[in-house]
């Protein structure tokens, strides 16, 4: 049940964050690799506040992004990414 309600936290969270690339993007004329690269920024923020430094943030996002790669199975067609499944 636990990891359960932790998936439906990530996954709301990221429904939040796509909707707010979306308006960025249309109010704004940002394009799609400028709002990728602030995400990152952005993510690297959130991830400081959770492991105080920014270098061990990167440690820990890298963990991230090979947990992501692993999920992906190195589909580049995936169309669509769930977090945990």
């Amino acid at each position: 049940m636990e990891i359960d309600d932790a998936v439906a936290r990530v996954e709301t969270a990221r429904a939040i964050m796509r909707q707010a690339q979306w308006i960025i993007a249309d109010t704004q004329s940002t394009p799609v690799a400028d709002l990728s690269i602030a995400a990152m920024y952005a993510a690297l923020d959130i991830a400081t506040a959770h492991n105080e430094t920014p270098i061990r943030a990167i440690h820990w996002m890298r963990s991230a992004l090979d947990h992501m790669e692993q999920r992906l199975g190195g589909d580049d067609d995936a169309a669509t990414i769930s977090t945990f499944g």
